[in-house]
């Protein structure tokens, strides 16, 4: 691998936000293991780490809608790579 995917924006709306962890006044961190194909998009999520309250299902719905990234690169040309990604949910 040349280079990994570089995130462009992963801007998650307040909307989303789970809404059993806002009314415990809860934030929390999913960590992802992302599938990012050849044009930057995610094609896949799989929850890594979920603390609980609704987060992990709404970071693996909000990745594949709100994150984008610069593709990885092999040899000059664009491939689809896994990478580690962690979504940071905070009031």
């Amino acid at each position: 691998m040349t280079s990994l995917p570089e995130p462009l924006g992963c801007d998650i709306p307040k909307s989303e936000y789970p809404e059993e962890a806002r009314r415990l006044g809860i934030e929390g961190e999913v960590k992802l293991r992302l599938v990012v194909d050849e044009v930057g998009h995610v094609r896949d999520v799989m929850v890594l780490r979920d603390p609980g309250h609704g987060f992990g299902s709404v970071a693996q719905r909000s990745a594949k809608v709100y994150c984008r990234f610069r593709p990885a690169k092999k040899d000059g040309e664009a491939v689809a790579t896994e990478i580690p990604y962690t979504i940071r949910f905070e009031l």
